[in-house]
């Protein structure tokens, strides 16, 4: 059977997007699996990106892309998300600042922010700043999931 995907990509790169979509096979909606939950992430990393679409959507989650801070912002606040992954590291907003931001207007969905080898001083700050859980880079793929199912559970989002 081969794989379905089915995300939205807001990247200013059209040439990136272009050979990514193009790569990935189309299915009909009798073969996709059932969308149990709406994930944005938030990362300049497109490499990154396509590797935990392609595990999530083999669980089935629906994946939208945000490139830097003001589109993560504006996404987020205009469609309905069930968890978003922030990088901390985004261009023009970094991601501390989008959760908090995304906070102080009342935003209650569940954030992941993934934080780079600094220490603990970053991870304590992002949990401070509304984060419900943080992870530091390098991770495994397989982790990130376990915590976004783990995350979409406590919220009682049906999986």
């Amino acid at each position: 059977m081969p794989l379905c995907v089915s995300r939205r990509l807001a990247l200013a790169q059209p040439r990136a997007l272009l050979a990514y979509l193009t790569a990935q096979v189309v299915c009909p909606d009798s073969e996709r699996p059932k969308v149990s939950a709406r994930i944005l992430l938030a990362t300049n990393e497109l490499d990154f990106a396509k590797e935990l679409g392609d595990l999530l959507d083999l669980d089935g989650y629906s994946l939208d892309i945000a490139k830097d801070g003001e589109g993560v912002m504006a996404l987020a606040l205009s469609s309905a998300y069930d968890l978003l992954i922030l990088e901390m590291k985004l261009s023009v907003k970094s991601g501390l600042n989008v959760c908090r931001d995304l906070r102080q207007q009342g935003f209650d969905i569940p954030i992941i922010l993934l934080a780079t080898e600094r220490g603990p001083r970053d991870r304590i700050l992002a949990l401070k700043l509304g984060a419900d859980d943080c992870l530091t880079k390098p991770f495994d793929l397989s982790e990130l999931t376990a915590r976004v199912e783990a995350i979409l559970r406590r919220y009682r989002v049906p999986l």
